[in-house]
């Protein structure tokens, strides 16, 4: 079952905030929180996200309506495309991927800690996402037989699939 809207506010608006401060100026930033909290309370009413779900969720929806309000104001601002004085938009986005991608590799990771109390799962993505490990490394680092790496890391992949799916993001944006 899902926490009250007060408790998954109380829990999640810090790291929102802080990754929509990144995106745009601070009062922005607060009317867009206000927005993705409302988008939630209306999302939960169709349809349930697990807890593990909630942040990847409530960043993707903060990013957004972040690119909409971009868009709007681009459009709105109807001014002509000027090499001097236009923003260069493929460094923006480069920065908003940046900073979309770290956000979406922590919610990863707040999946991953949720599997078990001892961090065997998280320090499991830690190996997939470094892309050096083969599963004999993984098993040696870990502590554990071959079998029960491709156990954990279809486990773990299942999970993270299964978060990123409730989310709506594309399993695309993955790192690695």
């Amino acid at each position: 079952m899902n926490d009250s809207v007060e408790a998954v506010y109380l829990r999640h608006r810090t790291s929102v905030l802080r990754y929509l401060t990144r995106l745009t100026d601070a009062e922005e930033a607060e009317d867009i929180m206000q927005e993705v909290f409302e988008r939630y309370i209306k999302t939960t009413r169709e349809k349930e996200l697990s807890a593990d779900h909630v942040l990847p969720w409530l960043f993707r929806v903060a990013r957004n309506i972040t690119i909409d309000r971009a868009r709007k104001n681009q459009r709105e601002a109807n001014v002509p495309y000027d090499d001097e004085i236009a923003p260069p938009a493929p460094e923006r986005r480069e920065a908003l991927e940046a900073i979309f991608e770290r956000d979406l590799v922590a919610g990863l990771f707040a999946v991953a800690e949720t599997m078990d109390s001892d961090g065997r799962y998280r320090r499991l993505l830690q190996l997939l996402l470094d892309n050096r490990y083969n599963q004999n490394d993984m098993a040696r680092l870990l502590d554990c037989s071959d079998r029960t790496i491709r156990r954990m890391s279809t486990r773990l992949l299942d999970r993270l699939a299964r978060a990123l799916d409730e989310a709506g993001v594309s399993r695309d944006l993955l790192p690695g």
